[in-house]
């Protein structure tokens, strides 16, 4: 049987003599030691085992995994355990194909900014998951929204930070985070009370209100434009961040301003 000096086995599997270290002392292999210099020696059955390890390591298998798999899985238990990684990627492949269809929608909005940006237009905007954080001034926490303000955190990749002014002119304003309903359905449980802001017809545009204050009265060139088109405002207005830029020595914030209307 061959026999391999630690250069050879971490120069032949292409891994460093730390990680060799981390697996010996993991138990995943037990070198032969030379009792006259206490050399380790490494034979072909190390190479498997090692080959195995980094295979189940690419596979998202922890190293205590990996020692149960080799010295203690039955047939069953591996087959049970392959099952259980299969059903794991299955969710992450749907997570990943959601963030992908959000990802590729906002970039788009990205690349619509130049174009948009104090242009108003009419469209539709999408039912929104609402949880409103701040009240007027005040902070509008109770244990249902400190949890469903959790909630929304932690799928910040699906969620923007948003204000709705549910009466725009007497400037009352909830700010929280939002996301599109129908997106945050196909991964999320809603199992938190949160608050829905119906999708309707709506005029739209993009703003930069970096070095603005943030108010009602942004809503008045939307509902200007509405009017001279022979739309009626809804008396609600949503501002909607797509992202903070800093360029030549200013920052920017950037928001989608959306009054819904209807004739």
């Amino acid at each position: 049987m061959a026999q391999y000096s630690q250069k050879d086995i971490c120069s032949l599997l292409g891994i460093t003599r730390e990680t060799l270290r981390h697996y010996e002392k993991e138990g995943l292999i037990v070198p032969h030691v030379n009792p006259a210099n206490q050399y380790r020696y490494y034979d072909d059955r190390h190479v498997y085992l090692i080959a195995e390890t980094k295979r189940y390591q690419a596979n998202d298998f922890s190293l205590e995994e990996i020692h149960d798999m080799i010295y203690r899985d039955s047939l069953a238990d591996y087959t049970e355990r392959m099952e259980e990684k299969q059903r794991f990627f299955e969710r992450m492949a749907e997570e990943y194909y959601w963030k992908q269809e959000y990802n590729r929608d906002y970039v788009m909005k990205l690349r619509m900014i130049p174009e948009l940006l104090n242009n108003i237009f009419e469209g539709v905007h999408e039912e929104v998951v609402f949880v409103p954080l701040i009240t007027g001034e005040s902070l509008h926490l109770s244990e249902e929204k400190t949890a469903a303000s959790r909630f929304m955190m932690e799928q910040l990749q699906f969620t923007f930070m948003m204000m709705y002014f549910p009466d725009y002119h007497n400037d009352l304003c909830q700010r929280g985070f939002g996301s599109q309903k129908w997106l945050l359905t196909q991964f999320a449980d809603l199992n938190v009370k949160t608050e829905i802001i119906l999708g309707s017809r709506a005029v739209m545009t993009v703003i930069d209100t970096e070095g603005e204050e943030l108010t009602g009265t942004l809503a008045r060139p939307l509902e200007q434009w509405a009017e001279e088109h022979a739309m009626k405002p809804k008396g609600t207005f949503i501002l909607r961040q797509l992202l903070r830029t800093n360029e030549d020595g200013l920052q920017h914030r950037y928001f989608e301003a959306i009054l819904p209307v209807e004739d």
